[in-house]
């Protein structure tokens, strides 16, 4: 039998969202591996809801999301509300991205910026992506 994708479901089933948090020294890391999508979108959008409620300035929030291997244009629309957010409150969101995430970040070009480090603690870098017209907006995708 095979899924929508045509992939044999016996042998490569799919991959769900995993979703852990947890409290480091300065920050509180959001660590997601597995698939975002509007199924499991929710998971992640949860889980930095949360971390935006225990982090305060000076602390961040970090999404590390280099384990994720799908990444719709729903997940853009959690990192941009959860960007809101940690923003109202004075609290940095640190965007870890796979190679993936980083594909659909780059599709999406708008007047936002999400901060998209290499690191939890390295070099960060902008990626232009925002929440009016592009792919984390309501309605789109």
């Amino acid at each position: 039998m095979t899924d929508v994708f045509g992939r044999d479901e016996r042998r490569s089933p799919p991959r769900w969202l995993r979703v852990e948090r947890r409290v480091e020294s300065r920050a509180v890391v959001v660590r997601a591996s597995g698939e975002v999508d509007t199924v499991t979108a929710w998971m992640l959008e949860r889980q930095l809801r949360f971390a935006a409620a225990l982090a305060g300035a000076p602390a961040s929030v970090v999404a590390d999301l280099r384990d994720v291997d799908f990444f719709g244009a729903v997940g853009v629309a959690v990192l941009l509300e959860a960007r809101g957010r940690c923003a109202r409150q004075g609290t940095p969101l640190r965007v870890l991205p796979s190679r993936v995430v980083t594909r659909v970040l780059e599709l999406c070009h708008e007047e936002d910026v999400l901060e998209v480090a290499d690191s939890a603690r390295g070099r960060v870098r902008r990626a232009a992506i925002g929440p009016r017209t592009g792919c984390g907006s309501p309605g789109s995708a």
